[in-house]
């Protein structure tokens, strides 16, 4: 059983995901890992049945699938966290005051800049753990209300799992569909997964 956490395991599974169709040269070189570690990682994939070898060409049996590996082994309730529901008029101001906390916002809230149909009010972010305490502090000035809001201490994000966006840093689609799954709310991004997979996957 291979760790999929590991950072070789989970840039090679990420690189399936966005790159459904490739070679393990390819993978190789893109994840600076050495052959053996990549077809060590292919083979598994193999034996699980989530990849297909066609000559060189490897083709994933449906990226979803690997997207939904993680939920056997990662929950994001499990994560350290700040929980709490608060009451606030203006939720982009209250997202730019917590950019100075060095947060990714994630989950739904990540899923807001990629896909224009998702309003959910709520925010998803991770932060680092030495400013738990402060954004702790900082949401305890809001009164309660409805707003959702979820701070977690992040576990593997890597830096390619960040992109920066309307000057905030934000979990990479690839990522934000991992945590969605995570959270058991992947349905609510099939139009993110459309998007990205529809000309391989036309009938997803």
């Amino acid at each position: 059983m291979l760790r999929l956490s590991s950072s070789g395991t989970y840039q090679v599974i990420k690189q399936l995901i966005i790159h459904p169709k490739t070679t393990q040269k390819e993978l190789s070189e893109a994840t600076n890992l050495s052959k053996g570690r990549v077809s060590q990682i292919i083979k598994w994939l193999e034996d699980k049945r989530l990849i297909e070898k066609s000559g060189r060409t490897l083709e994933v049996v449906h990226p979803v699938e690997l997207v939904k590996m993680f939920v056997f082994t990662r929950s994001m309730a499990n994560l350290n966290h700040i929980d709490m529901r608060i009451r606030v008029d203006d939720i982009g101001a209250l997202m730019h005051r917590l950019t100075e906390k060095d947060v990714i916002f994630c989950g739904t809230t990540a899923l807001t800049f990629y896909d224009m149909y998702c309003t959910r009010q709520e925010l998803n972010f991770y932060c680092p753990r030495e400013h738990l305490r402060e954004i702790k502090q900082i949401l305890r000035e809001y009164p309660r209300g409805d707003v959702s809001i979820r701070a977690y201490e992040a576990d593997f994000l890597q830096d390619h799992d960040i992109n920066h966006l309307q000057r905030m840093r934000v979990t990479s689609e690839v990522r934000t569909l991992i945590d969605l799954a995570c959270e058991h709310r992947l349905d609510e991004a099939k139009n993110l997964m459309e998007k990205m997979w529809i000309t391989q996957y036309p009938k997803f």
